[in-house]
This record gives C-alpha cells, structure tokens and sequence, in this order.
C-alpha cells in the first residue's frame, strides 16, 4: 500500500522533531554560552576600551565559567566530582589578569603565547584562570581534529583487518596520531620491552 503524501508528511515531521530534541539534549543551551564565555580569556579588545570598560570586560561570561566549574558536579548515582576552581578567588584574579596583561604589554594575538607568559611569569597569581585557560585551549571548537581521526581510523581498519579489536585499534590510532615519525622511533626500546613480556605471540587470542 502506498503511503499517500500527509503520511509522508507527518513521518518527516515527526523525524524533525525527535531531530531537533535529540540535538537540545546533546548540544544544551548551557554548553554553547560555556563556550562562548571562553572567547573573552584572550583579552584581545582590552587595548580600544575605557578604563571603565576594561573593569567590566568579560566579568560575564567569567561568571558564566565560574558558575560552572567552580561547582560540584554528580557525575552519578553514587559520585560526584569536585570543583576545578574557586569561584571568588577566580573572579578576584580575572580583574588583576586584565591590569596585569595591559601594564605589561603582553602580545595578545594567540592566546596559548598570552597564557605560557602567564604561567611562566605569574603562576601563583592566577592558579583558578589558569585552569580555564587550560580548558580553553584543549577544548576542540572545530570538526578538523574529528576529521583527522576518522581519517586515522579508516587507514588502520581497512576491509583486510575488519576484525580488529576496539583496544587493539585505539592503541594504533594513538601511535598514529600522537606517536614519533617513525624516523625517529627508537626500536631498540620496542624490541626490549617486546622481549620483556611473557607472551609474545604476534597473533594472540584476545
């Protein structure tokens, strides 16, 4: 029986919709203002305000990581993990960043070059916005790295090893992506540590 066309409609109006909730769930407003907030740890406007807009940039959207990240958070039934920050403390050390990064120049064209200055140099003044910082800058605001590891994965399981087991497979991509050129890798190490082991069968059962 063929579906006439409102039962088409209706189909593609229910698939929209359970669509469009299953991306709310995943991609909640909360996490999109998170990132967002982050964008203003460059300071990069700073230079072109008043001093009066100097003391209130970003005071929101540092509240809006504070509120965050300086909670406990459930991660469970039975646990829970705790706070990465201090939320006054952090608060206190965003406003000396701020005075700290224009009395001294700091270039504030790259953000990762702004802050290894301010780790290098004020380390124990800013220890809470260091730790953003460091969420800012491992946080992935691109599919580029995506891209890479689907690329990574498609060239280590091909049809011929597509039998290959999950920890087997990360434990390639990780070499791949993050391991020495093989130029460089030192196998004497490898063969060593492969000598070193009881089982040393290439193809053992798993």
């Amino acid at each position: 029986m063929k579906s006439t066309s409102k039962e088409v409609q209706e189909i593609r109006s229910t698939f929209c919709d359970n669509l469009l909730q299953n991306l709310d769930r995943r991609f909640p407003k909360e996490s999109s203002d998170i990132t967002c907030a982050f964008a203003v740890l460059a300071m990069r406007p700073l230079t072109f305000l008043s001093q009066e807009e100097q003391k209130a940039y970003g005071n929101a959207e540092i509240k809006t990581l504070v509120d965050f990240y300086g909670k406990e958070k459930k991660t469970d039934e039975h646990g829970s993990s705790l706070p990465l920050i201090e939320k006054d403390a952090c608060i206190e050390e965003w406003q000396l960043a701020k005075h700290t990064v224009l009395q001294n120049k700091y270039p504030r064209d790259s953000m990762k070059v702004l802050y290894k200055i301010l780790f290098d140099s004020h380390k124990d003044s800013f220890p809470n916005l260091l730790v953003l910082a460091q969420l800012a800058l491992i946080m992935p605001l691109h599919t580029a790295d995506c891209e890479r590891g689907f690329s990574c994965q498609n060239a280590i399981k091909t049809a011929r090893r597509s039998s290959l087991k999950e920890d087997s497979l990360n434990t390639l991509m990780t070499i791949k992506c993050e391991g020495q050129p093989v130029a460089e890798h030192d196998f004497g190490d490898a063969v060593q540590l492969w000598k070193s082991k009881k089982n040393r069968r290439l193809l053992a059962k798993q």
